[in-house]
């Protein structure tokens, strides 16, 4: 039930720029139906120890979850490295200037 699939990770999101970054977001998965995945192979993280993360491989025939990640990696480009902040007038320019196709 608590189940993810990260694709990508932000780290710390002002509260006030979450509306922003949801709709650069919604975006890039404009376009991309609904697919199924297959779950193979079991890690851990971090190694040699009781693992805190689990993490699998995972299939996609339809190559929409490349085609999603390759698209989220674009629009959140750029995003600053965490503890740096990203002004609300930035955020705007990255919606306007995003185009998924």
């Amino acid at each position: 039930d608590n189940l993810h699939v990260t694709l990508k990770f932000l780290g710390d999101v002002a509260p006030d720029d979450i509306p922003t970054v949801c709709d650069i977001l919604s975006r890039a998965a404009d376009g991309i139906e609904p697919f199924d995945i297959r779950v193979r192979g079991l890690a851990g993280f971090p190694p040699g120890r009781k693992p805190r993360v689990l993490f699998v491989d995972v299939e996609d025939q339809t190559g929409s979850l490349p085609k999603l990640f390759d698209r989220l990696d674009k629009a959140l480009a750029y995003l600053v490295p965490p503890g740096m902040g990203l002004s609300r007038s930035r955020l705007q320019a990255l919606i306007a200037d995003f185009d998924v196709h």
